[in-house]
């Protein structure tokens, strides 16, 4: 069975689509999938191979074997040799040519060369360096040219791939903006999609004949009836493929549980964490000045809403146990402009929060953080912040 490429490059054709497909996919969850690793690992690498080696080589031979063709012609010359049988494969090799019968062509060169060899050599060997180069026969291999097989177009790709990621990461990291999921995504397949597009070009040039196709050869075993034991081999075979197969799919299409949380916490003025800076003294009716903070790890998109209550207890001691209780004795709501925003998967959001006590005494600011709508308990544990307010 021959698979062939040579009308339409599908193999370049179906890489861009998968490279396009896959990366949809990465920047609209904002994580990599199992099945789109190829992205990285080897799609990259394959359309640069096919780029730099766009066909089997068939038109590099061609004319490695009309070269020396010319030179085997003045060399019959030089020697008052006349092949006028060779002039007329000559014609035939381009009249071949110029139908895209590469193979064609190149048979009926390597047939004529070969008949001039043999007769410039049955008048006599010359002792020159250039009769010797002319003279000896050349292997087919060697004539190839610019080729390479399948494996090595695989290796390739696989090899270059990981060095232009690498190169990709190593180019983003020295920009301001880093190395992130979607910048690495995008880049690659606009890597991938120019550098394919060159290659669809480049191979489309060349003549049908060479262009690339692959061939997988399917025999069906010849020989005696086969027994029992290989039967029941050949159905453990089956069976153990297809349950590979299906924990593979397994695999790829169940998301693997990732940790959901989110971050609550409360800064200083200045956007950090200096125990100096945080208003936990403060006169009657001055104002305090923090900084709430929320950062969304829970994959998905959430609704917050901050509440911040003012907090006014006592301190008293427990007669029975001679232990100092904290006591509640009232408690209020304070306005909070802008507390209620919804976030994307990875996302922050920050916002100053000012406030102020108009009665001394020892204060507590607790900041409560509800996810969609649900007030009936906090989503966070509660943060609070002591506040001593003192008498004019």
């Amino acid at each position: 069975m021959r698979l062939r490429f040579q009308e339409r490059p599908w193999d370049l054709i179906l890489t861009l689509v998968y490279a396009i497909a896959a990366s949809a996919v990465i920047l609209s969850f904002g994580q990599g999938v199992l099945w789109a690793i190829l992205l990285v690992l080897f799609v990259p690498g394959y359309v640069v191979v096919a780029a730099l080696f766009p066909g089997r080589g068939l038109s590099s031979r061609l004319r490695d074997l009309a070269e020396r063709g010319e030179r085997l012609l003045e060399a019959a010359r030089s020697v008052g040799m006349e092949p006028k049988s060779y002039r007329s494969d000559l014609a035939f090799a381009r009249n071949a040519a110029k139908s895209g019968l590469l193979s064609e062509a190149i048979a009926i060169l390597e047939e004529g060369n070969e008949r001039v060899r043999a007769r410039l050599e049955d008048l006599g060997e010359r002792e020159s360096a250039e009769w010797k180069d002319i003279l000896q026969p050349r292997n087919r291999e060697g004539m190839v040219g610019r080729t390479i097989d399948w494996t090595e177009r695989i290796a390739l790709g696989f090899g270059l791939s990981i060095a232009i990621v690498s190169l990709v990461a190593l180019l983003l990291n020295l920009t301001p903006g880093g190395i992130r999921l979607e910048s690495i995504v995008v880049l690659l397949l606009l890597f991938t999609v120019l550098v394919g597009i060159v290659a669809i070009a480049r191979r489309i040039q060349l003549p049908l004949e060479d262009r690339l196709e692959a061939t997988i050869h399917v025999t069906w075993p010849e020989g005696p009836q086969a027994t029992g034991l290989d039967k029941a081999l050949t159905v453990v075979l089956a069976a153990s493929i297809v349950v590979a197969g299906a924990v593979f799919a397994y695999v790829a299409l169940t998301p693997r549980p990732t940790e959901r949380f989110t971050q609550f916490y409360i800064l200083d003025s200045t956007g950090g964490i200096d125990p100096d800076l945080y208003p936990t003294e403060l006169n009657v009716s001055e104002l305090g000045r923090v900084i709430i903070g929320i950062v969304n790890n829970e994959s998905v998109r959430v609704r917050y809403t901050v509440r911040v209550d003012l907090v006014g207890f006592e301190v008293v001691r427990n007669l029975t146990t001679g232990v100092n209780e904290t006591i509640e004795r009232n408690r209020t709501t304070m306005p909070c402009v802008r507390c209620e925003v919804t976030l994307e998967d990875r996302r922050v959001w920050r916002q100053p929060f000012n406030f102020t006590i108009g009665a001394p005494g020892l204060w507590k600011v607790e900041f409560l953080l509800f996810r969609d709508g649900d007030f009936s308990k906090p989503y966070q544990n509660t943060l609070f912040l002591f506040v001593r307010v003192i008498p004019p």
